[in-house]
């Protein structure tokens, strides 16, 4: 069993779902404080943005509505499709999207809540939390050759960059960090985390990311 990613050339901003899942459950996703994040998406539920909560560190609860009311989030989160940045929003702010939906990667800016801030999501199950998914597992294909991320990356193909990139949480911030084939030097890590979004660079049309299960 495999899930497939469609890729564009350019930068792509995914989120990467993994291979057990579950049902129902609500998801929390960690984002920083007086900052922007980068999340990732990775559930078969398309979720309204108006449906999403945020939780402070002290357990007090606000819908994305009131968030926005109270100045303690960004009206919009930012994606990209085709090389292009573009933004969800509830349905009263006319933007490209008014949902959450799988394989995309998100920015969200949080500001003004009180300790560290979660992204509360009901309902979504999909990807456990907490799981990863090695790098040099990924394949990529163009449909009619299948290979793996350090062939797809050499010089022989040059579908793609070797590196993918996230934002790693430090304190109250988040930092670029990279995901490559040896960890600590010169990779921050070697794998792919379910809920985390990934920049990845394509350098030609109609290449699939593929994720076989483990």
């Amino acid at each position: 069993m495999l899930f497939v990613i469609s890729l564009s050339s350019g930068w792509n901003l995914i989120g990467l779902s993994m291979h057990n899942t579950d049902t129902g459950t609500n998801k929390n996703i960690t984002v920083a404080n007086n900052s922007w994040s980068l999340i990732g998406y990775s559930s078969d539920v398309v979720k309204n943005l108006s449906d999403i909560n945020f939780v402070n560190s002290t357990g007090h609860s606000v819908n994305w509505s009131t968030a926005i009311s109270q100045s303690k989030v960004q009206a919009y989160l930012v994606y990209r499709e085709n090389n292009v940045f573009k933004y969800v929003s509830t349905p009263e702010i006319p933007m490209q999207d008014t949902a959450l939906r799988q394989n995309k990667g998100y920015w969200i800016k949080v500001r003004a809540m009180n300790g560290t801030a979660n992204l509360s999501i009901p309902g979504v199950g999909g990807s456990l939390s907490g799981q990863t998914y090695e790098w040099s597992k990924l394949r990529f294909s163009n449909g009619a050759t299948e290979l793996n991320i350090s062939e797809a990356s050499g010089v022989n193909y040059n579908w793609t960059q070797a590196s993918m990139y996230y934002y790693g949480f430090t304190g109250e911030t988040y930092t670029p960090m990279t995901i490559c084939g040896s960890a600590p030097t010169p990779c921050d890590k070697t794998t792919v985390s379910s809920w985390e979004g990934v920049f990845i660079k394509v350098n030609q049309n109609n290449i699939n990311l593929i994720r076989r299960n483990q």
